[in-house]
């Protein structure tokens, strides 16, 4: 099961443990309250590591609540770490994970917060008890001092009123929004000063839904939550979450929003909705991210500025490239499968050197012509014209990220032209002379070539980082890549296309091949997956190939899915007489996938496709070969050299 998809909820703590009590995942709010981080959660130590809860019932400690069926929202003290007590509000969901058997979603919400509102309502409450116990006192006066009643009414009433205008003093002071609607939607008059700014506006006689200022969907969404909550169908603390969490302020602050029912006589007669700016602490945690981001891109570009710096030459010429096919074709003569192919080689590349707003950019590009490359194709001028505006803004995206790191790259030599001693026009210009005083062109062809050449596995070192990225995103456990290149050297502008597409081979080895560790174990296998990259040379017909292997110990293809979907997208195809090694070819069809949705690195069905174009363009071989349980096995050959023009080209 993929968990991340509790990666984004900020106000809830989510933990997953199998039924040894293990941790398994546990999201970034949940590695806060544990006092952890989200890697160390995920390596399956005991939960007791992290958490200690002190009802003993409860299946965490051996008990039976929980067990069996989902637990209710209940209230429970737990201890972290570093023995910090804290309370908290935890629903457990159980479920089976296949051969894993049973596991458990734990999700809590502290409820601190809570617990200071009602404090300091207690405190007003109190406050008006006293009011309340002097106006009894004054009462029984006046009985007694009737010939002074006008007089203590005034006094009393004096009293009164500074009572009042200290409360809302106090509740004026907390900096947040709270407002106090009914179940017809109208606010009273009860509400802090700090709405006029948090919630820019005055909500006395208004309507929630238009304090909030939710669209007309949004709107009807709000009145069904709001009758679900007043005819108490099911309890509130389970129906608050599908209330509105977020306000969008017009001035960009993020503002968050919190709801608490207000009950009489069993029944809820109010709603008190808390509005908090948490613009500052939003901004905090995105710019801390964004430094993050960008302390991993300088030091993957000082460790591959060669292959940062064909990324940058690669990435120029797509861009050009698709910009002149997108000016002198019409919408139906361009292809949709090479632009998306290209699209998604960009996207790779930039994730594998941190450049997060150009790889976004990308997705959204190649989620936009996705209906273009359908069959047949649904064409959409308006569509086109979004996507055109999107890829305008893919190419302001990458020329600002040039444009903002440019002392970078002047710093680190990326791009100066200064990593010979002899500039490569210098070194023609000499080969030219050479020529012309009588040695062979065929030798000085290959002498140059020759000092063109890197070492294939310093072009390829960068996909480490590649595999580390999206084994960490997964919470799998991977060694780093093992090189076998015997000091193999390549020409990198002739290795370039199949270079960049190589990125979605090492990406799929870990989304699709590579084990959790957990499940490695389990079949007797190290917790850690393994990759390794083998390469030789042979010499055919007089024309040297090189031949690569990426291999990975994973659980393999399975035949009998990829033969499933063949079938469900290709009825008129006949595979029932294929061979499973002929079936999982069909991984490098165009628009193929195994998989049923689209994930962050896998699902489009266009990253094999890219490899075997590449290849294909080289006069290559690519083959897959695969041993369920056991791994598979990428094999690419291509040539060292352009092919000459007579021979033919392999497929």
């Amino acid at each position: 099961m993929d968990y991340s998809i509790f990666d984004g909820l900020m106000d809830h703590s989510v933990i997953v443990v199998n039924d040894n009590m293990e941790v398994i995942y546990g999201n970034e709010e949940a590695a806060v309250l544990c006092e952890s981080s989200v890697r160390r959660m995920s390596k399956s130590k005991p939960l007791s590591n992290f958490i200690t809860f002190k009802n003993t019932d409860l299946v965490l400690n051996g008990g039976n609540l929980g067990k069996k069926a989902a637990l209710p929202m209940m209230e429970v003290l737990a201890h972290t770490k570093s023995e910090k007590e804290v309370k908290a509000q935890l629903t457990m969901q159980p479920f089976s994970d296949g051969s894993q058997g049973t596991h458990y979603i734990l999700m809590m919400r502290t409820v601190t917060l809570e617990e200071v509102l009602q404090g300091k309502y207690r405190e007003q409450l109190e406050a008006k008890e006293v009011v309340i116990s002097e106006l009894e006192q004054a009462r029984s006066e006046l009985e007694k001092y009737s010939k002074n009643l006008e007089k203590m009414v005034e006094e009393r009433t004096a009293e009164i009123n500074k009572a009042n205008q200290m409360l809302q003093a106090i509740m004026n002071s907390l900096g947040q929004g709270f407002v106090v609607f009914d179940q017809e939607g109208v606010c009273s008059n009860i509400y802090t000063k700090a709405c006029e700014w948090i919630l820019e506006s005055q909500p006395e006689g208004q309507n929630i839904w238009d304090v909030l200022s939710l669209d007309a969907d949004d709107k009807e969404q709000f009145k069904k939550w709001m009758q679900a909550v007043y005819s108490q169908s099911l309890p509130f603390d389970t129906l608050k979450s599908l209330a509105p969490e977020k306000y969008d302020h017009s001035e960009d602050k993020f503002i968050t929003l919190n709801y608490f029912d207000i009950e009489e006589e069993g029944k809820t007669s109010n709603i008190v909705l808390v509005a908090t700016d948490k613009t500052v602490e939003h901004r905090t945690q995105k710019a801390l991210e964004e430094e993050k981001e960008y302390a991993k891109m300088i030091l993957k570009l000082v460790a591959n500025k060669q292959h940062f710096e064909q990324f940058l030459a690669s990435t120029d010429a797509r861009f050009q490239e698709l910009s002149l096919h997108f000016k002198n074709s019409k919408i139906e003569e361009i292809d949709f499968h090479h632009i998306f192919r290209e699209l998604h080689t960009v996207e790779g590349e930039a994730g594998a050197f941190s450049l997060l707003e150009v790889r976004l950019q990308s997705r959204e590009c190649q989620s936009l012509i996705e209906p273009f490359r359908l069959d047949p194709p649904q064409f959409d001028q308006e569509r086109y014209k979004d996507f055109l505006h999107s890829f305008e803004k893919l190419e302001k995206s990458y020329k600002s990220f040039l444009e903002k790191n440019k002392s970078v790259f002047e710093s680190l030599g990326i791009g100066s032209g200064h990593k010979v001693e002899v500039s490569l026009k210098k070194l023609q210009s000499l080969i030219s002379d050479l020529e012309r005083q009588g040695v062979s062109s065929k030798l000085c062809g290959q002498f140059l070539s020759e000092l063109r050449k890197k070492p294939l596995k310093a072009l390829m070192r960068h996909f480490d980082d590649v595999v580390q990225l999206v084994a960490e995103k997964q919470g799998k456990q991977v060694l780093p890549i093992d090189f076998e290149t015997h000091e193999i050297h390549v020409d990198p502008d002739f290795m370039d296309g199949l270079l960049s597409a190589l990125v979605h081979a090492f990406r799929n080895a870990v989304d699709h091949g590579l084990e959790p560790s957990e499940e490695r174990e389990f079949v007797g296998k190290p917790p850690e997956g393994s990759i390794q990259v083998k390469a030789q040379t042979e010499e055919l017909n007089k024309q040297k190939w090189l031949k690569l292997l990426i291999c990975d110990d994973g659980q393999g293809i399975d035949p009998g899915v990829i033969r499933r979907k063949v079938i469900e997208n290709n009825p008129d195809l006949d595979v029932e007489n294929l061979s499973d090694q002929e079936v999982i070819q069909f991984i490098f069809r165009p628009g193929f996938s195994s998989r049923e949705e689209v994930g962050e690195f896998s699902g489009r069905g266009v990253g094999m496709d890219a490899v075997r174009y590449e290849v294909k363009k080289m006069g290559g071989e690519i083959h897959v070969s695969s041993t369920p349980g056991e791994g598979t096995v990428l094999s690419i050959k291509v040539p060292l050299e352009s092919l000459p023009v007579n021979m033919p080209l392999s497929a």
